[in-house]
């Protein structure tokens, strides 16, 4: 009897880590497939962050080429730091809840963790802005963790519209972002290094 319970146990962690790796894997193809979209559109990101926080400020921001390169490059980095973060927790969701037997809250907390990056690879456009490094830029927005979910949310939606989708996700999650941050202004700046200044370009 011991055998079998043991044999039954084994067996259901098997199928447990079975499917935990399927929905990785198919998380891998799905997941990441926002990232790239996000990538592939830096360009409105870039522009609209740095348009909406010239309208709020009066501040003109540095909108050349090179600017847009180095934004490109790191929203790279951000998006790639952020899927593998992203595809970690899922794993780790799965299993936890899985072996506690709340499985089915897993599309839940895998919800709010996308969203969560998602939200920060979003708000790190204006983190740049104050020259924050991508480390610092996930520290703050950590602050701001209710708020990167929210925007994340939003943006995650919109992606789910075919085509359209595309273009208004990243337009209206950088103008939400942007907005949303700099009306915390007071409280963001308490979590902003102290070397760090918005950057802005002269008039021009």
């Amino acid at each position: 009897a011991t055998g079998d319970s043991i044999a039954h146990a084994l067996q259901s962690l098997g199928s447990l880590f079975k499917e935990v790796a399927f929905e990785g894997y198919e998380f891998f193809f799905v997941g990441g497939f926002k990232y790239l979209i996000l990538i592939i559109m830096e360009i409105l990101l870039f522009h609209i962050t740095r348009r909406t926080i010239e309208i709020k400020t009066g501040k003109s921001q540095d909108l050349t080429i090179d600017a847009f390169i180095k934004a490109e490059i790191r929203m790279i980095k951000t998006a790639i730091s952020a899927f593998i973060l992203e595809s970690i927790g899922t794993v780790a969701i799965g299993v936890v809840l899985g072996v506690i037997g709340y499985d089915f809250l897993q599309p839940f907390f895998v919800l709010l963790l996308q969203c969560y990056f998602l939200g920060f690879v979003v708000i790190d456009n204006y983190n740049e802005l104050y020259s924050m490094s991508i480390r610092e830029s996930e520290r703050v927005t950590r602050e701001f963790f209710g708020v990167a979910i929210a925007i994340g949310l939003v943006t995650y939606l919109l992606l789910l519209l075919p085509i359209v989708g595309a273009v208004l996700a990243p337009i209206v999650g950088a103008v939400t972002a942007t907005l949303t941050m700099h009306s915390l202004q007071d409280e963001f700046l308490l979590f902003v290094p102290l070397e760090h200044e918005l950057v802005c370009s002269s008039p021009g």
